[in-house]
Order: structure tokens, then C-alpha cells, then sequence
């Protein structure tokens, strides 16, 4: 009797581990869209493979729960006795179940998700069903508990913290930051000259100066640069007033307002000497730029007007619903240029437990997880220029203002833009960031694939999908 007993324990235990290989299989497929056609088809070869040639077991029940965040599993089998023939007992039911179920860790994850222009058409489409897949399986037996938060973070050329928070105590409204009047002649706010003009601002912010880029200190009255500047881009010179030069976002006029006009001098007389031509007299590029007299009570009439440069949708901050989340991917839209340090360091102001959100768990919360996902499909950008900016306006401001550093190139300002990102990933990770990176059709980009991937919090945590359908594997 002892060795039938022996051959069943063994045969249970055989079981019973092809069994839990199987359930943790199929708990890969939890609130993903085939969850139930997928789950048993992934627990069924995980059975088969671990059982091995000896056993008669079958997998018998499957059930995939994800309101639980469960995996429930069984199989039978039996033994030919040996022995337990003399009594008339000629084999033995070999039973198992298992169950997997997520556990008592909690989850704070930022997706900082690339919505730059170079993301048009399939592939923000193939990125929203890779996002929506994934909260599908993170929120499984956790929507609306305190288990699971979920943030979105659509960068672009800037990051769009949402118009709503004018007036929030971190925002720059009152020009305390050194560069918030680097582009005017009077100290009028951002806020200011967006309210003569009649226009809502976007939303968007500037990168802070300095070290502060690369930071999560939180805004304090005692240093003004850690407040975020509203993004106001300058209405540029008119093409009288450019010297020669071309400038892409002249959206009002340089003598309007409330400015005094232009003086004018004669360009054309006839016969008798009497002036049938006039034109302005030109300002420097500089000075017609700056004035905020122009401002008032003017309608910006062409160019991308003062919210050029901010092309993406809010973020959304830490949230504990699935649906609230799922509708978020859902707006997501392309356009812009690219800025991936700034995504990150938005992802990481989502997780933190100070402001700007002050949504996340203090860093020391027991088994509390931080995570961002960052995922871009292009390199940092930044457009010089042939004028006195010396580039577009964007987040950074004017290269002009050296705060990319003092040589104008494309070349030279993506470098600096590439030694912010390997500043801030590493300030991240040192704060206990935990930082999955992935490079979507990146494998002409060597040097942005070398930083996304130093910037992961291990190897195993970097991800390169050559096209849409490996994107929504990946992810």
C-alpha cells in the first residue's frame, strides 16, 4: 500500500506543479480583450509541457476573473495500482487545484506616452490599443481600489498640465521665476498679455532653468525658479521689422495695441517731389518683438498664435479607474515635436507625493510600487534658427537665452536635450523610480535607442518594438 501511496504523492506533486505553471500562465491574459480564449489556451500548453509523457492528467477547468484579479485551475488524473489490486482497488483519482491571484503590493504607474507629430495616423492608433490593453491587465480585480493608480502623461514638444490649474499655487502666475520675462520689454505676466489678447492659455508649461529641469523639487516661495512658467509663445517680428530674416510665428502687429505706430519715411515721389509712398521705419527684430504694447486688445491673426508648441492633451493625474483612464488614451492626438525629458519628469511629478499633484504614497510606504513607462518614437527636437531667437519658442524657450547651451545647431541643442534626459532618468531611478522604457521604430536611431535603454532600470526592463502590432505585444 506504502508504494501505490508513494506513486500518488508523486503524481500529485507532478500535477500540482504543472497545474500552478499553468494557472501563473493564463494570469498573463487578465483583462486583456480574449482574456477567456487566450488564458486557457496559454494555461493548456504550460500543462502539457510541464506534466510530462508519463502522466494521464487532463486540465479540466480554467476560470479567468478579472473583477477578482484571479486565475482559478484544475486537473485529474490517475495511477494504475499495483499493490491495492489485492483489495480490489485498481487505480487511484489523482486530483489538483490552484488558484493565482494578484497580492497586497500596491501600484503607481505614470505612462509617459510620445504624441509627437512623427505618431500620426496608425501608429497613435496601435499605441492607444497597447495602452488600453495594458491598463486592462494592471486594473484586473483592482478597478477603483487603492491597489492599482494609473497616470498619463501625452508629451510632445512640451507637456500640458491642464488649464485648469491656472491658478494653482505652483504656477508662475505672478512672475517670480528668472526667465518668466525673457522675451518682453515690460514686466507684463504670461497670464497678462494672454487676457489683452483675449485667448485662453493652452496649458502648457516651460521647462524650469537650470538643475530644476532635471528635479522634483517642490515649488517654494523661498526660490522662484522651482515655479512652472506658463508657455506663452512671443508674437515675432513683423516682416518690416525682421531685417531680412524669417520668422515663423508673427501673429499680431508689431505697431498695434496700444503702441505708438511706427514713425514712417517716403519711399516713392513723383516728378514734383511730393511723397506718393510711404513705409514704416523699421525696429530692430529685438525690440519689435518685446513690446508688450502690441498685446492689447489685438486678435492674433496668422502664425501659430501665443499657444504655438503646446500640441497635446492634459495629463491625467494618478486615477484609480479603469474606464476614467481607457477615456484618456482615447484623445490622444499627434502632433508637435519631441521632448522626452520633459514627459519623464512629468511621469515622475505624477508619482510624487509633493506638488505639483502630490497624488502619490510617500516614497517609504511599504510594499508601494513607482513606475513609469516611457515610450517615444523619435528623438529629442529642437528647431534653430537663422534669426536673433536662434530657434522656434518652445519649451526651453528661445535658444537664444542659452538655456540649451550657446551653439545654435539642431545638432547641439538635441544634445543638450539628450543630457537633461540621462540627468533625469537617473534622478528618477535614484528616488526610487522603478523606469520601463520602450523604442518604437527606432532601429535607424542608435543613439536615442542607447538612451532609452540606460535609461530603463535594468535591461530587462528596455523594450524595442519595430512596428504597431509589436508595440501592443510589448506593452
Amino acid at each position: 500500500v506504502s508504494i501505490d501511496f508513494a506513486r500518488g504523492t508523486a503524481e500529485q506533486a507532478r500535477e500540482q506543479f504543472a497545474l500552478d505553471a499553468a494557472a501563473l500562465a493564463a494570469s498573463d491574459q487578465l483583462g486583456m480583450p480574449e482574456q477567456d480564449r487566450d488564458g486557457p489556451l496559454a494555461a493548456q500548453a504550460y500543462f502539457r509541457a510541464n506534466l510530462g509523457d508519463r502522466s494521464n492528467a487532463t486540465l479540466d477547468t480554467v476560470v479567468m476573473d478579472a473583477d477578482a484579479g484571479q486565475v482559478r485551475a484544475s486537473a485529474s488524473g490517475t495511477i494504475v495500482t499495483q499493490l491495492m489490486k489485492v483489495f480490489g482497488v485498481d487505480s487511484m483519482r489523482i486530483g489538483a487545484s490552484s488558484t493565482v491571484a494578484k497580492g497586497d503590493q500596491t501600484f503607481e504607474i505614470a505612462l509617459v506616452l510620445d504624441n509627437s507629430g512623427s505618431m500620426a495616423g496608425s501608429y497613435i492608433t496601435d499605441l492607444k490599443t497597447a495602452a488600453k490593453n495594458l491598463t486592462g491587465v494592471l486594473y484586473a480585480g483592482a478597478d477603483g481600489t487603492s491597489k492599482v493608480s494609473i497616470g498619463i502623461v501625452p508629451f510632445a514638444g512640451s507637456v500640458n498640465v491642464g488649464t485648469d490649474y491656472r491658478t494653482a499655487n505652483w504656477i508662475d502666475g505672478e512672475a517670480k521665476n528668472s526667465v518668466h520675462y525673457e522675451n518682453v520689454s515690460e514686466n507684463r505676466t504670461r497670464f497678462q498679455l494672454f487676457d489683452d489678447m483675449g485667448v485662453a492659455w493652452g496649458g502648457c508649461v516651460e521647462v524650469r532653468p537650470g538643475t530644476l529641469a532635471t528635479d522634483d523639487t517642490p515649488a517654494a516661495s523661498g526660490n522662484g525658479d522651482t515655479y512652472f512658467v506658463p508657455m506663452l509663445a512671443p508674437d515675432e517680428p513683423d516682416s518690416v521689422n525682421a531685417s531680412g530674416d524669417s520668422y515663423s510665428n508673427s501673429y499680431l502687429v508689431d505697431d498695434g495695441g496700444t503702441c505708438t505706430p511706427q514713425p514712417t519715411t517716403c519711399t516713392r515721389y513723383d516728378r514734383r517731389g511730393r511723397c506718393t509712398q510711404t513705409a514704416k521705419v523699421p525696429l530692430t527684430p529685438a525690440v519689435a518683438q518685446a513690446r508688450t504694447c502690441k498685446y492689447k486688445s489685438q486678435t492674433p491673426s496668422g502664425g501659430s498664435g501665443p499657444n504655438a508648441s503646446c500640441t497635446t492633451k492634459p495629463v491625467l493625474p494618478l486615477t484609480k479607474t479603469r474606464s476614467v483612464v481607457d477615456a484618456h488614451i482615447d484623445q490622444l492626438t499627434a502632433s508637435g515635436s519631441t521632448n522626452i525629458s520633459e514627459g519623464l519628469m512629468w511621469g515622475w511629478r505624477l508619482l510624487s507625493s509633493s506638488e505639483p499633484f502630490a497624488d502619490g504614497r510617500a516614497d517609504d510606504t511599504p510594499r508601494n510600487n513607482k513606475i513609469i513607462i516611457l515610450m517615444t518614437d523619435g528623438e529629442n527636437t529642437y528647431y534653430s534658427a537663422s534669426n536673433h531667437n536662434h530657434s522656434s519658442y518652445g519649451a526651453y524657450g528661445y535658444a537664444a537665452k542659452d538655456r540649451l547651451g550657446t551653439t545654435y545647431t539642431n545638432a547641439a541643442l538635441r544634445s543638450n536635450m539628450n543630457a537633461n534626459l540621462q540627468t533625469a532618468c537617473a534622478n528618477a531611478k535614484a528616488a526610487g523610480i522603478t523606469i520601463y522604457s520602450v523604442a518604437f521604430r527606432l532601429e535607424s536611431d542608435p543613439t536615442t535607442q542607447s538612451l532609452l535603454s540606460s535609461c530603463a532600470s535594468s535591461g530587462s526592463k528596455y523594450f524595442s518594438a519595430s512596428n504597431g502590432a509589436v508595440l501592443i505585444s510589448t506593452f
